[in-house]
């Protein structure tokens, strides 16, 4: 049985169909990428697999249970959402915004425990942060912000990170910085669902990758298998060639970035 399985699922609003009999599984310890161009209803996928949006048709399960039939707070503690660069307008500290993936197992009034800063500080650790923890996260670099997101998912404790193009935003290293620390979590045991627009970050960390385009999955298996130049041009109109760098790494390369 697979460990996350979305069946038959379609979603729309009003008289307007944004995802269309879609089907997919996800292997537990995996890192899955979903690919598509703007407006092919991958964040109204990620919406309704965070129980945000209940589906017109089909079906969501965990572990064999649909997540209809999961509470929010009980659904908060099997997954943990990561998304873009987080921005606010209060200087929280990073120990703040971290503590805060503790409060889908609190009451709705509570005190942070010594065991919630204890797990705080261990989720920042693990993502060598630690360093941060006094300062105000609205003034550390972007690369830090998504860490902190990222040590705020961790101390929640569930086992599913979906991210929504985490690498958004962030210069290339720390995309690259990124993407090592995601490719760690899942070594862990961490099931890992990230939507993203480069094939490239697919192809370097995922070990399964779904194509969705006009709200349908035209496509889905092994990045290897997939991520082929015929696929890419018909989900985004761009023509790449996909050039083997050594015996383990792949990437896209444009076609003298002439495009459809």
């Amino acid at each position: 049985m697979p460990y996350i399985n979305v069946s038959g699922l379609s979603f729309g609003y009003s008289d307007k169909m944004i995802l269309d009999d879609i089907n997919f599984n996800i292997k537990r310890g995996e890192i899955t990428t979903i690919l598509g161009p703007n407006g092919s209803g991958k964040s109204t996928l990620i919406r309704l697999m965070l129980g945000f949006l209940k589906p017109w048709k089909g079906c969501i399960r965990i572990d064999g249970q649909d997540i209809s039939n999961i509470s929010q707070r009980e659904l908060a503690r099997k997954i943990a959402y990561v998304p873009q660069i987080h921005k606010t307008a209060f200087p929280y500290t990073v120990t703040d915004i971290v503590l805060m993936g503790s409060i889908p197992n609190k009451s709705f009034f509570f005190k942070y425990s010594k065991i919630d800063l204890q797990i705080a500080y261990e989720s920042m650790e693990r993502l060598s942060i630690s360093h941060l923890a006094d300062r105000p996260y609205t003034e550390i670099s972007g690369g830090e912000r998504q860490l902190a997101i990222l040590a705020r998912a961790l101390a929640q404790g569930s086992s599913i990170l979906i991210m929504d193009e985490p690498a958004g935003g962030l210069d290339y290293g720390n995309q690259l910085r990124l993407l090592e620390v995601i490719s760690n979590l899942a070594e862990e045991g961490y099931t890992v669902i990230q939507s993203s627009h480069s094939p490239e970050h697919a192809l370097w960390v995922s070990d399964g990758v779904i194509m969705i385009k006009n709200g349908t999955v035209f496509c889905d298996g092994k990045p290897a298998d997939i991520i082929c130049n015929q696929n890419l041009f018909t989900l985004y109109g761009a023509k790449v060639d996909i050039v083997q760098i050594n015996d383990h790494v792949k990437t896209c390369v444009p076609q003298r970035f002439s495009f459809q």
